[in-house]
């Protein structure tokens, strides 16, 4: 099995074919992309290729839309509700979803006591800090027709410290945060 870094080096340009009878009459909608304001607020970090949020408030404010990044929210409480691609999900805590660009996303809810993790990634920084996995398509595939997973809860403390690992690193501001940013997010 390939490591999940390497399915989010893959190419963005392929819409399977149910995607494409979904999207139809979907093709003015919303791109949201790591620029677009609206995803800015809340955001613990954003350098317009990787953003770090801690809790998604609003989700409605951004939908409906079409994600032109890598999207991975992992649910740390409470429960939530989506449309992807025309298809009903609901995440309950330690599922972890995982959305790839070009998915339509709409309708979504969460409960009052919803909190998660969630880490936004631009296909040019995969590209960049992943140049060798540019050909995952089974991996990419896989995660276009399962886009939610539920983890162990071991898998979730290790993510967590992950997040806050990074977290704590956009918080320590030097000439070299860049650098260490990309060297750590490979290692997810």
């Amino acid at each position: 099995m390939l490591p999940i870094s390497a399915y989010f080096a893959s190419e963005t340009k392929y819409i399977n074919r149910s995607m494409e009878k979904y999207m139809g009459n979907k093709r003015n909608l919303r791109r949201a992309n790591l620029k677009d304001e609206k995803i800015q607020k809340n955001v613990t970090y954003n350098d317009g290729e990787l953003a770090l949020v801690k809790n998604i408030h609003d989700i409605n404010s951004i939908l409906p839309c079409q994600l032109e990044v890598f999207v991975i929210v992992l649910v740390l409480e409470g429960k939530a509700s989506v449309n992807i691609n025309g298809t009903r999900y609901e995440a309950l805590p330690n599922d972890l979803y995982i959305g790839t660009p070009n998915n339509i996303v709409e309708n979504g809810m969460t409960s009052l006591d919803f909190k998660s993790y969630s880490i936004c990634v631009s296909t040019d920084y995969i590209r960049r800090i992943l140049p060798l996995a540019d050909n995952s398509w089974d991996v990419k595939l896989l995660f276009e027709e399962n886009p939610l997973c539920s983890l162990q809860p071991e898998e979730t403390r290790t993510f967590c410290q992950y997040f806050d690992l990074l977290c704590s690193k956009v918080q320590q501001p030097s000439p070299t945060q860049k650098k260490v940013m990309d060297a750590l997010m490979p290692a997810f």
